[in-house]
């Protein structure tokens, strides 16, 4: 199996707080550059730029440059499989390699992925 630029789906990964559980967050496949996948994933819990956990009311208004959230009930949020508002972060940014850690489910909508690329920090 491969991974293609798009897809959308389920990352499998050890959890920050408790390494010994599995935890999925949904992830979408920004860039594939020779067999290594730049991924960023998303996460219902609210972080700020350099990753640290924001309390519900110091949540912004708005997404900044670095952060962008998606509601679960919108067009992109159903696309993705979302059942809670997903905040994705350039701080969630990672490249991967193994391909079983992804659960593709589909493909993230074009206006979205432009969206994530751009807050990852990836041009072109």
């Amino acid at each position: 199996m491969t991974l293609h630029e798009r897809d959308a789906g389920w990352l499998t990964h050890r959890s920050d707080e408790r390494p010994e559980a599995l935890i999925e967050h949904p992830v979408v496949v920004l860039r594939v550059v020779a067999e290594r996948y730049v991924v960023i994933h998303g996460t219902t819990t609210p972080r700020d730029r350099g990753g640290r956990r924001l309390a519900d009311a110091d949540v912004p208004e708005a997404p900044d440059a670095t952060v962008f959230w998606v509601e679960a009930g919108s067009e992109d949020g159903r696309a993705l499989g979302l059942s809670r508002r997903t905040y994705f972060a350039r701080s969630a940014v990672e490249v991967i390699r193994n391909v079983a850690d992804v659960r593709v489910m589909g493909s993230c909508p074009a206006g979205l992925f432009l969206e994530l690329r751009r807050i990852a920090g990836i041009t072109g």
